[in-house]
């Protein structure tokens, strides 16, 4: 975060050099980098450094700084550089090997214990994002925030391309996914109820039953985040749905791919090669007509901080307004606007607003 501030300060010291406006920078990313983004968004230290933000695909919140620490030290005394903070293991650590990291950092389909995600040490992130939203302690700027209708396909594919054979998804992971609604930090019923709600023997495969559980737990956090904002500055929410769009996955047994988190960004950069192995999927008439949409729209975002460029046409402004339009829906042949709720009844989001960690926590008030 650091690095990128700095980043956004250099431009401020020299963009003019270059025909740019200092006073209109636009901050966006992907997936961490939409995590990134909001973390500058959230972030005192970037105040004034930029004027829009786009979180497109994932919000998470930020790892607690003891939390993160711990992990610290695990990695240090797997290293062989022992578990002190003292001078001789900070040593230790800085004369490991780039491959000796390299091989305490996880596999192609699985992550180490030791990693963090971007952590709330307290100066640079002083809070939980929600938290810092909701009590109006953010860089205010207008937000583009929006995800893709099967965010979690792109993790179910990633695990099936490493399995041995590449087998499909079973009912026994199903099972050991509803198994975590029977921890006791949810409420009594909870697997029950979420049994009732994504019942295996509604979807075609495993697969597409633990894609909508874990998109849907996905979507409707990034829709609580966009709904503590709207009402402090102009929020323009999407959904990525066009499940048409080309799979970097090869062909797998029993894996659908739908529009998955990723899926989109051919579509924003036409030309993106689309996967690990740099091999581009090219778009057909039909996606290169939503292509220019997107291309158009996050442009007049850049330019007005509104992606229609002036107005309300054709995509609404969120005002967090149960049965009026404010979100828009992606697709082909057309992109059309949808209300909350029926984004609520597609997510099943009133479940997951009612489980989820992510509301912001009661502040302690002075007697």
């Amino acid at each position: 975060m650091l690095d990128q501030q700095e980043a956004l300060r250099w431009v401020q010291r020299n963009i003019g050099a270059f025909g740019g406006d200092k006073n209109n920078v636009l901050l966006g990313g992907q997936s961490a980098g939409s995590v990134d983004t909001e973390s500058n968004v959230i972030s005192p230290l970037a105040a004034g450094l930029f004027h829009r933000a786009i979180f497109q695909s994932v919000l998470l919140e930020p790892a607690p700084l003891a939390t993160a620490e711990a992990k610290g030290v695990a990695f240090s005394t797997a290293a062989g550089c022992g578990s002190k903070s003292d001078a001789q293991t900070a040593e230790c650590l800085r004369k490991l090997t780039a491959q000796q990291i390299f091989d305490l950092s996880g596999t192609a389909s699985a992550a180490a214990p030791y990693l963090s995600n971007i952590i709330m040490d307290g100066q640079i992130l002083p809070s939980r994002f929600v938290d810092a939203i909701a009590a109006g302690k953010f860089n205010k700027m207008p937000v583009m925030s929006g995800l893709t209708i099967d965010e979690q396909s792109f993790s179910l594919g990633i695990a099936q391309y490493f399995r041995p054979g590449r087998t499909p998804a079973t009912k026994a992971d199903y099972d050991t996914r509803m198994a975590v609604f029977d921890a006791t930090t949810y409420p009594e019923g909870t697997r029950a109820r979420a049994e009732r709600l994504y019942p295996l023997h509604a979807y075609a495969s495993p697969q597409l039953a633990l894609s909508a559980i874990g998109t849907d737990s996905t979507v409707c956090t990034q829709r609580y985040t966009n709904q503590l904002l709207a009402p402090q500055v102009p929020v323009y929410f999407y959904e990525f749905a066009d499940r048409t769009a080309p799979s970097y996955f090869p062909k797998m047994d029993g894996f659908a791919p739908g529009a998955y988190h990723t899926a989109d960004i051919p579509y924003l950069f036409p030309g993106w090669h689309g996967g690990p192995d740099g091999v581009a999927h090219d778009l057909n008439k039909k996606q290169l007509k939503l292509s220019d949409e997107l291309v158009t729209a996050w442009t007049n975002f850049a330019r007005t901080g509104n992606p229609n460029g002036n107005g309300d046409s054709p995509w609404p402004r969120y005002r967090n307004k149960k049965n009026q339009p404010g979100i828009l829906q992606q697709n082909i042949p057309y992109s059309s606007p949808m209300t909350d709720r029926q984004y609520d009844a597609g997510h099943k989001c009133d479940f997951w607003d009612a489980i989820g960690t992510y509301k912001p926590r009661p502040t302690a008030s002075a007697n």
